[in-house]
C-alpha cells in the first residue's frame, strides 16, 4: 500500500515532464512544418528556380565547318557573342549589346525548372550545343532529343543573337558606306588639285 501512495504522489511530475516533452517536440517540428508548407506555396522556390535571371552561357561548335559561337548574358543583362569561323583574323566577329526587358522576361520563362534537367542527353562528336544556367550546364548534340525547356531556352537566345547580329550587320554596312563616301571625297579633292592644263611644247 505505500509502495501505490508513493506511486500516486509522482504522478504531477510525470504530467509535468510529458507536458513540457510535447512542448518542446512542437517547437522543434513546427518550423520544419512551416518551411514545408512556404515552399509548397511557392513552387519556384521549391524547383530551385529563382525571381531574378541568372547568369547564362549558350556554345555551339561544329567541328565539321570549323563554327564556334560562345555567348553570354549576365544577370545586368549585358551579352557578348563571339563567332569564330575559320582560323584568320578576319574570321572572328564580335557582338555586344543589351537585352530589353521583354528578351529578360521570355529568359527567365524558358529557364522555368532548368536544374531538373539532365546535364547530359544524347552527344556525337558535332555539332555540339551547351548551355549553362545559374552553373547549372547541360549539353547534347541531338535536339531531337532534349526536353521541352533546352528547346525553348535554345530558342530564346538564337532571337537574342539574331538581333544582335543584325544590328552588328547594320552596324558594319553604315561603316563601309561611310568609308566609300570618305574615299570618293577623296579621290575629288585630289582631282582639284591638279593643274587645269598640261603646259603646251614648244
Amino acid at each position: 500500500m505505500g509502495g501505490v501512495g508513493r506511486c500516486t504522489g509522482d504522478r504531477p511530475y510525470v504530467e509535468i515532464f510529458m507536458k513540457r516533452f510535447v512542448l518542446a517536440l512542437a517547437a522543434m517540428v513546427l518550423p520544419v512544418v512551416m518551411l514545408v508548407g512556404c515552399d509548397m506555396m511557392n513552387p519556384a522556390k521549391s524547383e530551385g528556380d529563382s525571381p531574378n535571371l541568372q547568369p547564362i552561357r549558350y556554345t555551339y561548335n561544329n567541328i565539321s565547318t570549323g563554327e564556334y559561337r560562345d555567348m553570354v548574358v549576365d544577370a545586368r543583362g549585358d551579352a557578348h557573342i563571339v563567332i569564330t569561323k575559320g582560323s584568320g583574323p578576319g574570321d572572328v566577329m564580335r557582338l555586344v549589346g543589351q537585352i530589353t526587358p521583354e528578351e529578360r522576361g521570355e529568359l527567365l520563362m524558358a529557364f522555368k525548372g532548368w536544374k531538373k534537367l539532365e546535364k547530359f542527353y544524347p552527344t556525337d562528336v558535332s555539332p555540339q550545343f551547351e548551355i549553362t544556367y545559374g552553373g547549372h550546364a547541360v549539353i547534347t548534340s541531338n535536339l531531337e532529343k532534349v526536353p521541352q525547356n533546352f528547346l525553348q531556352a535554345k530558342g530564346e537566345l538564337d532571337k537574342i543573337a539574331a538581333t544582335l547580329l543584325q544590328l552588328y550587320q547594320v552596324k558594319s554596312d553604315k561603316e563601309k558606306a561611310a568609308t566609300t563616301v570618305r574615299a570618293m571625297e577623296n579621290a575629288a579633292t585630289q582631282a582639284n588639285e591638279l593643274p587645269s592644263a598640261l603646259p603646251v611644247a614648244r
